[in-house]
């Protein structure tokens, strides 16, 4: 069973000061420290009488690790930073996913001294099931509302993944987290694409520009470019969540096996370019052949 190994260290902020390093693990290298603060700033300060609760999000750290930032209350009024790092394959390879790695490990007291490193014995997730996909789908906005059309939160979860294969972004309002919400979108999401997108569950900024977040009504953002819950469950549907739908409403694993299984747009950009790439040596490897090979004698006819 492969292992992973995960380096974590605790910041804490105190109003508009810059976060303070409080605790690290022996692997937490010097050169993620800075990176780490730069996160915590991006995330962003409550103002008045707003809370944070429990938030995480997921951002890359530099160009081969991830980190997974979980993000809490600490009083009077600051903010607690609890920052795990791990390899971005091994993140591709086993998780995909900050809400899976934000939930391993409980993170008890710790503000002063040193945290150890954390050693994971893992496999790859298990395929996400038809019966999962269907309890998804008759998520309620209100558990004790009736179902209806206004009721259900299935619009704006498959029109918000559509949306983010299409290569959009998502913003949701809310005043306290919602990672159950975003864990449903990502169970939604194609195993490829999850790998590459970042989702804050909470956020009082957007300085880190996620692909999908939560924050409170009244805060402002800079928000270009990114469809609102009430766009997302009126968004065009395209064939991803057409696809999701059928297999869904047919019980057919297979269909939504091959839906979560499908590559990105990238993928399929990169696999063009390495089959132009191929053809293009196989076609210039053939003319030099030619050229370089001797010229046979021309035949020499006899008399008759």
């Amino acid at each position: 069973m492969p292992t992973v190994i995960l380096e974590q260290a605790l910041f804490v902020r105190e109003r508009t000061e810059t976060p303070g390093l409080a605790a690290q693990s022996p692997g937490f290298l010097q050169e993620w420290i800075e990176l780490a603060q730069e996160l915590a700033r991006g995330f962003g300060l409550p103002t008045g009488n707003q809370r944070c609760g429990n938030a995480i999000f997921g951002q890359p750290l530099g160009p081969e690790h991830v980190a997974v930032v979980r993000v809490r209350d600490r009083e009077p009024a600051g903010l607690l930073y609890h920052v795990m790092v791990l390899a971005r394959t091994d993140y591709e390879d086993f998780f995909h996913d900050p809400f899976a790695v934000g939930q391993r490990h409980k993170l008890e007291g710790h503000e002063q001294g040193g945290l150890p490193s954390l050693t994971w014995d893992v496999e790859r997730p298990r395929a996400r099931t038809v019966a999962q996909v269907q309890r998804i789908l008759q998520r309620l906005k209100t558990s004790d509302g009736p179902r209806t059309a206004e009721n259900s939160e299935s619009p704006a979860l498959l029109g918000g993944t559509q949306v983010l294969l299409d290569g959009g972004k998502l913003v949701f309002r809310r005043p306290r987290p919602d990672p159950e919400f975003l864990k449903a979108l990502w169970t939604l999401l194609p195993y490829r694409s999850r790998c590459t997108l970042w989702p804050a569950s909470f956020t009082f900024s957007n300085e880190l520009t996620f692909d999908v977040l939560v924050a409170p009504p009244d805060v402002d953002l800079e928000l270009e470019g990114y469809t609102t819950e009430d766009e997302a469950a009126d968004y065009p549907q395209g064939n991803y969540e057409l696809g999701l739908q059928a297999a869904a409403e047919a019980g057919d694993q297979r269909q939504l096996d091959g839906l979560f299984f499908r590559r990105t747009q990238n993928d399929t950009l990169r696999m063009a370019m390495i089959l132009l790439l191929g053809f293009t040596v196989v076609a210039v490897g053939i003319r030099l052949m030619q050229h370089f090979m001797p010229t046979p004698p021309p035949a020499v006819q006899e008399e008759k």
